[in-house]
């Protein structure tokens, strides 16, 4: 989130360029790792789930 804050500004198309690859990548992360998460849930339960 701090990242989109502190690019609201970018003009240059080689650092929008760069910063729109950047956060692409760090969306790939986070869905693997969501992946990851999911296939290996906590064996404890949550509280929510009581």
């Amino acid at each position: 989130m701090d990242a989109f804050r502190d690019n609201k500004n970018l003009r240059d198309p080689s650092q929008l360029s760069a910063a729109f690859s950047h956060g692409k990548a760090q969306l790939e992360v986070a869905k693997r790792q969501s992946l990851l998460y999911s296939l290996y849930p906590p064996k404890v339960k949550s509280i929510m789930d009581f």
